[in-house]
């Protein structure tokens, strides 16, 4: 089992997307957005790609996509290169076609879209990338992609601790009694939450990696957590794409070994 990874779209920020073609009412740039219900849909199934440009070269370890409405029979590829031009001609890295989240089943409250992601231990420092899909059986003929990360992320040497709470299944709906004693249930979408600390983080971890990503993120970005970022049996379940509940404070329970804890509910489309 790998050590979680925490992402955000931190290091797209600022990056110029491109796709094949698409909806007259999405954009390529729906995938920065907070929300996934603001999806690219992609209507060639000749033609669903998408590329992005990053402002510069990046060291990139994790690779997502998020909330697509592939069928079990969907593929996909990720190639980068230092050079838009070699990405079709000559690309630096080429994952090759392979099946998409393990061809996993998704889950109802996302709609049955699944999420995937590609974990690299060694960073990738490439400029340009590209994403293409491929679906035999492609539901409705188009390609809803609700997101894409592209991060190095944020691994802690040291695991989360045994407190954690993976992600579960939390309905939000109440069922209230009248006074007359007659129930009426006010109905909401469940939907994923998860909480974990980090007990044993360095110095380093806290005061650069952490801090950074909280800096960033705050409690109105979305971050996205592969618990296990090796798990193939199990992928949909143990990964959160959501918001931080609050920014925790980092504690000093024993000398240079710093403590925080996260919270996250999940956003769904």
């Amino acid at each position: 089992m790998a050590n979680i990874v925490i992402a955000s779209q931190m290091d797209m920020q600022g990056s110029t997307i491109s796709c094949g073609p698409l909806n007259s009412s999405s954009r390529p740039g729906d995938l920065l957005h907070r929300e996934p219900n603001h999806a690219l849909v992609l209507i060639d199934p000749a033609q669903l790609f998408v590329t992005v440009q990053l402002t510069q070269p990046k060291p990139i370890r994790m690779i997502a996509g998020l909330y697509a409405g592939l069928s079990m029979n969907g593929y996909w590829r990720v190639r980068a290169a230092s050079a838009a031009a070699d990405l079709l001609a000559a690309p630096e890295y080429d994952t090759g076609m392979q099946p998409f989240a393990a061809q996993e089943e998704g889950f109802p409250h996302r709609l049955l879209q699944r999420h995937d992601w590609i974990w690299s231990p060694s960073p990738l420092t490439y400029r340009y990338w590209r994403f293409d899909f491929s679906d035999a059986s492609l539901p409705l003929g188009r390609l809803i992609l609700g997101k894409i990360i592209l991060a190095h992320g944020f691994q802690p040497q040291f695991n989360y601790s045994y407190d954690a709470v993976e992600p579960y299944l939390f309905d939000p709906s109440r069922t209230p009694r009248a006074a007359a004693g007659q129930r009426d249930p006010l109905n909401k979408q469940p939907y994923d939450r998860s909480g974990f600390s980090l007990d044993y983080l360095n110095r380093t971890e806290a005061k650069r990696d952490q801090r950074k990503l909280s800096e960033f993120v705050g409690v109105t970005r979305p971050v996205f957590v592969a618990f296990d970022p090796d798990e193939q049996e199990y992928r949909q379940g143990m990964s959160t794409y959501g918001l931080l509940t609050e920014l925790q404070p980092i504690s000093l329970p024993i000398y240079k070994r710093f403590r925080t804890r996260y919270e996250i509910e999940e956003l769904i489309p």
